[in-house]
């Protein structure tokens, strides 16, 4: 099983995003666009794990929200990995980091305290958009940015984190939850 874990965005908040991207699509190279369904915020990428994990991940995420408040957050502002030059990943920020960063920190920190194994690059808080496979250039990566920038701030209320199974499909990917914990 290909898991991860995540905060699924809220379905209005992702109407929104949707829409931004909607407006800007058609104006842009080919790529690889996030289909709304499946607009997430990664805390920690598991990757391949026997089916056997799911309830120690469950209790670590249970043991990682116990005692943290939700997080009143917002999307805001555009970006690129690894750079506005050389873009090949387009996403919206996530704010306030302090908090998302907090929620982030004790998921890992509990996912790793079971001894599960997961991709330790450093958190950074985000929904990605789009994967760019074609060269974009300077002005399709202004055009990404200012987009997005003029969205504004969408709001959303980090309440829990959840384990999800994604399965790559010539569709795309297909996110399933198979756990998750409130912050309270």
């Amino acid at each position: 099983m290909r898991l991860f874990v995540a905060y699924r965005i809220g379905a209005e908040s992702a109407a929104r995003v949707a829409a931004v991207v909607s407006s800007i699509r058609t104006r842009l190279p080919r790529a690889s666009w996030v289909g709304r369904d499946a607009y997430h915020l990664t805390f920690a990428f598991l990757g391949e794990h026997d089916p056997e994990v799911v309830p120690r991940v469950s209790a670590a995420l249970k043991a990682a929200t116990a005692g943290l408040a939700p997080v009143e957050a917002r999307l805001t502002g555009g970006g690129f990995f690894p750079d506005e030059r050389r873009p090949r990943v387009g996403w919206i920020a996530v704010e306030p980091h302090a908090p998302v960063i907090a929620v982030a920190a004790s998921v890992r920190s509990s996912i790793a305290a079971c001894g599960i194994r997961f991709d330790e690059k450093p958190f950074k808080a985000h929904l990605t958009l789009v994967r760019i496979r074609d060269e974009w250039k300077a002005r399709d990566a202004a055009l990404f940015a200012e987009a997005i920038d003029a969205a504004g701030r969408i709001p959303f209320e980090l309440d829990r984190v959840s384990l999800f199974e994604s399965r790559l499909l010539p569709s795309g990917a297909v996110h399933t939850e198979l756990a998750h914990a409130a912050l309270q």
